[in-house]
């Protein structure tokens, strides 16, 4: 019986009450309205509802602190929920605004949570809600609109509480919204509309994903639903539109996996390039390191052969009175030992040896500066080369940014112009369908109304024109009674 179109979250109440009131700028059509209403409102002109309803969202800051609730935490500035209610196809205008209110009063109750513990995802501890809150005690304008061949209402809700300045939970409000309908279906024996709700919802229970389908750009919708027939060249032209919009989908598509392709290779190139300078840096410094080692090995081999010839003519001065007196002398002057090398042989082995790590200390401290110095060269040769690869990434990049840029706005060029295209097609497709007499015009859709809907447009004007004397009539009696 009611079908729930998206809720949407918006900042600006006058933009969003001046175009459910007039239209779009330059397509002005007051006509549109049937009715408003509001709810927790003081006023009942739309226009000054806006206003209300903006000061109230201004002051949120101020309605928190009296109501002694803190004002930390995430902040929002979408303030206004939006969301439509339309009724089944041919059911619309047999509905009296007695059961429209009946129907938003419902929607309204469902939007919101309860107090307690909120359930978490994968185990974790959800979040607790702290108090009873729904749209219904929220500020609320109601505005039906007549301009289609299905009335429908509006409902703009005031996310600030107007007590407590609290923001209305609306997680998963299509979703609450779908579920009463369900049940606002059963309540009134309709089995017709929404086929799927049910099946969505027990999907849902299920805990399955339910995808919708993508909506359409409004004006797209409304021109395609004013053509939209069995004629056949209605049909033709919907696949021919269709078949242009799939092409330039794939083109779209291609062009964004080129982009993505297209920054993997640019970032693998750059981490290649990166890599093969540091193992070119490991290889250059190992072979200076090597060529330095190759260059000192002979004087190490010297070194060791002349050490080996001391210690030979160290050990034979030792068998010798005269040769301990000028291993002693030698080792108390050349070698500065102590004065134990005059009578101790082990003083003087130890100072002869001193010195011998002495010289092969030297060598290697001599080797290993080489060595540094070689691989301190190579690495600021390493540091300068990085930079430059660093520079000419980010050209490319910048380069490469650029490219993508252009070409994401051929795509959305392309897209505008395709959309131009299509909105061109159906209106004169619209305009020939509407220059031809009915007969030929088969599955044409038309904004003039028939007999029957002429009958109860007119019996609910007159239901209106009644209600409206009966009001003026106590009205009246009110007034003459407070005269005398």
């Amino acid at each position: 019986m009611i079908n729930v179109v998206h809720t949407k979250q918006g900042k600006s109440f006058k933009g969003l009450v001046a175009y459910l009131l007039e239209g779009e700028k330059g397509k002005e059509n007051p006509d549109r309205v049937a009715w408003t209403a509001t709810r927790n409102l003081a006023t009942g002109r739309p226009r000054m509802a806006a206003r209300v309803m903006a000061a109230t969202a201004m002051d949120q800051a101020r309605l928190k602190q009296e109501a002694g609730i803190s004002n930390r935490g995430r902040k929002s500035r979408n303030h206004v929920l939006h969301y439509t209610l339309s009724p089944e196809p041919g059911l619309a205008r047999r509905l009296t605004r007695e059961e429209w209110m009946e129907a938003i009063d419902g929607s309204l109750a469902a939007i919101g949570e309860k107090s307690g513990q909120k359930g978490g995802r994968k185990g974790k501890k959800g979040r607790t809600a702290v108090r009873d809150q729904f749209a219904s005690e929220h500020q609320v304008l109601i505005v039906a609109h007549k301009d289609t061949d299905e009335w429908h209402a509006h409902i703009v809700v005031n996310r600030v509480h107007p007590e407590h300045g609290v923001m209305l939970p609306s997680s998963d409000d299509f979703l609450k919204l779908s579920r009463w309908a369900e049940k606002f279906q059963r309540q009134h024996g309709d089995t017709v509309s929404a086929p799927d709700r049910k099946t969505n919802n027990e999907a849902r229970d299920k805990g399955q994903k339910v995808y919708g389908k993508k909506r359409k750009p409004r004006d797209i919708y409304e021109l395609e639903e004013h053509a939209r027939a069995n004629h056949p060249e209605a049909l033709k032209l919907q696949a021919e539109q269709q078949k242009k919009d799939a092409a330039l989908a794939r083109e779209s598509a291609q062009t964004r996996q080129r982009c993505k392709q297209e920054w993997k290779a640019l970032e693998a190139a750059h981490r290649d390039k990166l890599q093969e300078l540091e193992e070119t840096t490991a290889k250059e410094i190992n072979t200076a390191c090597r060529a330095i080692q190759n260059e000192y090995a002979p004087r190490w081999r010297d070194l060791h052969q002349r050490q080996r010839i001391d210690v030979e003519a160290f050990e034979r001065q030792e068998d010798t009175l005269l040769g301990q007196a000028r291993n002693a002398l030698v080792s108390l002057i050349s070698l500065r030992g102590a004065v134990n090398v005059i009578w101790s042989q082990g003083a003087r082995i130890e100072a002869f040896l001193k010195k011998q790590r002495r010289e092969k200390l030297r060598l290697d401290r001599e080797e290993r500066r080489l060595k540094r110095e070689a691989k301190a060269r190579i690495q600021r040769q390493q540091r300068t080369k990085k930079i430059e690869i660093g520079l000419r990434y980010r050209l490319t990049r910048e380069e490469t940014i650029l490219a993508h840029q252009m070409d994401k706005a051929a795509v959305r060029s392309a897209w505008k112009t395709r959309i131009a295209d299509r909105k061109q097609a159906w209106r004169e497709h619209h305009q020939r369908m509407a220059a031809r007499p009915p007969e030929q015009s088969y599955g044409r859709q038309t904004t003039v109304a028939d007999e029957r809907t002429r009958e109860i447009l007119a019996s609910h004007e007159k239901r209106m024109k009644r209600l409206a004397d009966k009001k003026k009539e106590r009205n009246d009696d009110e007034r003459s009674g407070r005269e005398r």
